[in-house]
């Protein structure tokens, strides 16, 4: 996984899974990716308890954040944040499934 750091004393380390910097990342458009970046940075990285819901049955150790019509999904292991899947709402979980075998 890639560490992200945002230069401050924030207790929070984001790791991206390779599978969303080589894949999920460059599917996105310009104003779509700016919004996700600024998401992740302001509210993820401060407090990913606050801002995202978890989800549910096979997934129930992960949570998922919204930004519009895409969704974020990470799982929380202190201090560390991993950034599993950034994918559209409409297929985002099937992918999640397909990408973990689950």
């Amino acid at each position: 996984m890639k560490k992200s750091g945002n230069g401050n004393d924030s207790r929070w380390i984001l790791r991206y899974h390779p599978a969303v910097l080589h894949k999920d990342i460059p599917t996105l458009d310009a104003l779509s990716a700016r919004r996700i970046q600024k998401t992740i940075e302001m509210r993820l990285s401060s407090n990913p308890l606050l801002y995202g819901a978890p989800l549910r049955g096979v997934l129930l150790r992960l949570f998922k954040l919204r930004v519009s019509d895409w969704r974020i999904v990470y799982e929380i292991s202190p201090p560390y944040i991993d950034i599993l899947l950034i994918g559209h709402r409409k297929d985002a979980y099937a992918r999640l499934r397909r990408r973990y075998n689950l």
